[in-house]
């Protein structure tokens, strides 16, 4: 996210980080991508380097809503690692 703020001007900053952010507040992976395009058709004009890096990144970075939680969860943390050092 923060990638794509730089590519934002500092008086549109603060608006479009709000609604950014409501991406990955979303209950689910279908209603977030819906919340995703409402912002790119708003922004999309006056933007364009912002929603291009948004649009580039969105699917990577929707880890939240991965469809197996546990095996995200030990590849995302060191916790396979704890049973080698207690």
């Amino acid at each position: 996210m923060r990638n794509i703020l730089a590519q934002v001007s500092h008086k549109d900053k603060e608006a479009f980080a709000n609604r950014l952010k409501q991406i990955w507040l979303q209950p689910d992976r279908e209603t977030a991508i819906a919340y995703c395009r409402e912002i790119i058709e708003q922004y999309g004009d006056t933007l364009p380097e912002a929603i291009a890096m948004l649009e580039d990144g969105l699917y990577s970075s929707m880890t939240k809503w991965k469809s197996n939680d546990f095996l995200y969860f030990k590849l995302r943390t060191d916790w396979t690692l704890s049973f080698h050092f207690k």
